[in-house]
């Protein structure tokens, strides 16, 4: 009898934590896809790249920090590229580097899902063409189209704060 009593009382204290977990699991969801939405419809985030996957080759675990910053309708972009350009820029400089505004800022919410966000920049090299998914997950994906060079494509997450 102690033994049955022992197991009911255990599976009713393991059922209302199984619940109590659960619960929380999707407060944390909503709390997340809420900063994710205020920092994207602010326009002012920032993308932190951990994979660059070029167009020709194998995927590259970057091992120092990249970065895509919005901030209102200007873009700051730190990114490397790999992959075949098809002319050299005049300054020396590699990789996707730029301070400019943006033109054609679109920014799609799908619901569920994140956000869509494309624009244009016309670096003093080249001329960039960006689409950005980024998911309610924090989690992000660019897309790199240019004038110069072959589309590149980068993995990363947005930088959110901790409150």
């Amino acid at each position: 009898m102690k033994t049955r009593i022992f197991l009911l009382t255990g599976l009713l204290v393991f059922a209302g934590f199984a619940f109590g977990q659960k619960e929380t699991r999707q407060q944390k969801a909503a709390a997340l896809e809420a900063k994710v939405k205020k920092a994207v419809e602010s326009k002012h985030y920032q993308l932190e790249v951990d994979k660059a996957n070029p167009m020709h080759g194998q995927m590259i675990v970057l091992t120092s920090e990249y970065t895509l910053r919005m901030s209102n309708d200007s873009a700051y972009s730190y990114l490397p590229y790999y992959g075949i350009a098809y002319s050299a820029p005049m300054n020396g400089e590699g990789g996707i580097k730029f301070s400019e505004p943006t033109s054609d800022l679109k920014v799609l919410f799908k619901e569920g899902k994140g956000y869509t966000v494309s624009f244009t920049v016309k670096g003093t090299d080249d001329t960039y063409r960006f689409f950005v998914d980024i998911w309610i997950n924090g989690t992000a994906s660019i897309n790199v189209t240019s004038n110069n060079k072959q589309s590149i494509n980068f993995s990363g997450n947005l930088t959110l704060p901790d409150k």
